[in-house]
């Protein structure tokens, strides 16, 4: 088991981009390590600029947007990224945690594929809230 001093000097930084910052954090508090992974998001401001980056997603990047969606908490999350060549939507609740103050992922979720840029972004823009509320990351 790490002891206190070792733990503290374990803590490694590493920049993966200009925009991704992870923490890794032992902890000797306890037989198992905790991990903390801070990100930044950037703030999409407008229809444009989020079907352009829609178009532009890479398999480790994704756009949290705020949805009206019927059936989930609070209109629901929605999440876009990509996998194997596919668009996918996450659309699930979004609740409000008393502690942080701010919107957090709830438990239920549904997942939606799409075999091409033109046919999710149509399905999007069917659940997005109004005024835009979205970030990339």
């Amino acid at each position: 088991m790490l002891d206190e001093a070792l733990a503290r000097s374990c803590v490694r930084d590493i920049f993966i981009s200009d925009r991704f910052k992870v923490s890794f954090s032992p902890q000797a508090k306890s037989r198992r390590t905790e991990m903390t992974v801070l990100y930044h998001e950037d703030e999409i401001n407008n229809l444009e600029d989020l079907r352009r980056l829609v178009e532009a997603l890479d398999e480790d990047e994704g756009i949290r947007v705020v949805g009206n969606v019927e059936g989930f908490a609070n209109g629901g999350f929605i999440f876009v990224s990509r996998f194997r060549e596919k668009f996918c939507l996450n659309i699930c609740d979004r609740v409000w945690d008393e502690k942080t103050e701010t919107y957090t992922v709830g438990g239920r979720d549904v997942w939606l594929y799409f075999d091409d840029v033109d046919a999710a972004w149509n399905r999007l823009k069917s659940l997005i809230a109004y005024p835009l509320e979205a970030w990339f990351y």
